[in-house]
């Protein structure tokens, strides 16, 4: 699943996000598989949230659709176009023939850190990242009002990676956004 990290409080707001592999004997994953089993969640293509507590994870919420926010598209490209058709097959009656994503993944918001008008932007970028892909979608544009609101209505874009090699998800996120931060005027 997605671990994510968010800004400190009072604010809650998501910075990033980092696909963790399926991992049978990770120590909570089988508590939150319980978790969600008591609620009586069988096969769909619901998501659910959890907070990772001194006293192991701690359910939050159990959503009614896939995970979104560009991320299950991101799955679907990391299962090589197979999430949704096997979605489709489970709820027809098939099997489910999917294999959890194996590769490194990462999304990373960017945010304006204070209010005023959009004076430079960064364009859409999108290139090859080992064997998966980086690409930056802006969110913003030049002459568009940033009120800072400490929401995700701050962003001014999100980068998205994946890759079998962690070494170079890691490398290419640290470039693009440096590159990508310096590319922002908000005056």
């Amino acid at each position: 699943g997605f671990e994510v990290r968010l800004s400190e409080p009072p604010h809650f707001v998501e910075l990033e996000a980092a696909w963790v592999p399926y991992q049978p004997d990770s120590p909570h994953l089988q508590e939150m598989f319980r978790q969600v089993r008591h609620f009586g969640v069988g096969l769909g293509s619901c998501h659910s949230e959890f907070v990772i507590t001194d006293n192991g994870p701690r359910l939050i919420e159990i959503n009614y659709r896939t995970v979104g926010d560009g991320r299950e598209f991101l799955l679907d490209r990391m299962t090589n176009h197979g999430l949704f058709h096997a979605i489709l097959q489970a709820h027809v009656g098939n099997p489910l023939e999917l294999s959890p994503p194996t590769q490194t993944a990462q999304i990373r918001y960017l945010s304006a850190s204070t209010s005023g008008r959009v004076r430079r932007s960064a364009p859409e970028r999108r290139e090859p990242c080992g064997d998966g892909i980086a690409e930056f979608e802006p969110l913003r544009k030049v002459g568009d009002d940033v009120r800072l609101t400490h929401s995700n209505k701050d962003y001014l874009g999100v980068l998205r990676l994946f890759s079998s090699d962690p070494s170079r998800v890691r490398d290419t996120l640290a470039e693009w956004v440096t590159d990508l931060e310096a590319e922002w005027e908000i005056g």
